[in-house]
């Protein structure tokens, strides 16, 4: 049983690898959960998930915070002969390119 009274929270992200494994006839990522307590709280990674089922991936948000940890995902969908495509929000989005017209804006000025 998890202590609520201690602040933290037990959880398990998943990789590719558990929807890949057949265990009594469900994939690893089920069979996993199927043992945890209630109080777990389970993250779907949904890139590595949509990858494993095959699924070329579009993503809003990064898929790693760095260049080294996202070697491993983009090796994975280019083994698979997968694409995927990554434009974070965060600049694609209408503050950002508000800024960028008013920089451009001001340059040619």
């Amino acid at each position: 049983m998890i202590d609520p009274f201690v602040g933290l929270k037990v959880g398990y992200h998943n990789h590719a690898q558990e929807f890949v494994a057949d265990i009594d006839g469900i994939n690893g990522y089920e069979y996993f959960a199927s043992l945890l307590d209630d109080e777990v709280a389970l993250e779907l990674d949904l890139f590595w998930a949509a990858t494993a089922a095959g699924k070329h991936v579009w993503s809003e948000k990064p898929i790693s915070v760095d260049r080294e940890s996202g070697r491993a995902p983009l090796a994975q969908a280019a083994d698979a002969g997968l694409l995927v495509g990554v434009a974070p929000d965060t600049v694609l989005g209408p503050g950002v390119q508000t800024a960028r017209r008013a920089i451009a804006e001001r340059q040619h000025r």
